[in-house]
């Protein structure tokens, strides 16, 4: 069984891997850089979320982005499984992490979003006439 370190070694090298039935040996390290595409948007929304002046995020789109982030993340995740599975290979620790990673985010942007915007001040219960 190889893990993944040693496949990194061997695409690397750019030689072709066949398996069994001619199947080409998928290239696992092209999966990575969608989780760290999607936790990069993650933490452009956070910083935007808690740092704006002006609305430029409501909280329909802030859970969408964060909800569409998780669920990409995770189906990329599956999909490694999978191709890990076929292959009888070592699973990947990095990606799992950066899912992780990448769900953290999500709910803190949505969590964030929520507390800034929910805060009930004496001025909001008790208006100046």
């Amino acid at each position: 069984m190889k893990t993944i370190p040693e496949l990194d070694k061997l695409l690397w090298k750019s030689e072709v891997i066949s398996m069994e039935g001619g199947y080409p040996f998928p290239e696992l390290i092209w999966l990575r850089p969608v989780h760290m595409t999607l936790g990069i948007g993650l933490v452009f929304v956070l910083i935007t979320v808690v740092f704006q002046k002006v609305r430029l995020f409501n909280l329909f789109s802030v859970t969408v982005i964060s909800m569409l982030c998780s669920v990409v993340s995770a189906v990329t995740l599956y999909a490694s499984g999978y191709i890990v599975d076929e292959y009888n290979l070592g699973g990947d620790e990095v990606s799992f992490y950066m899912f992780l990673a990448n769900l953290g985010l999500s709910v803190l942007n949505m969590m964030i979003y929520w507390g800034r915007n929910s805060i009930v001040t004496y001025e909001t219960v008790n208006p100046k006439k």
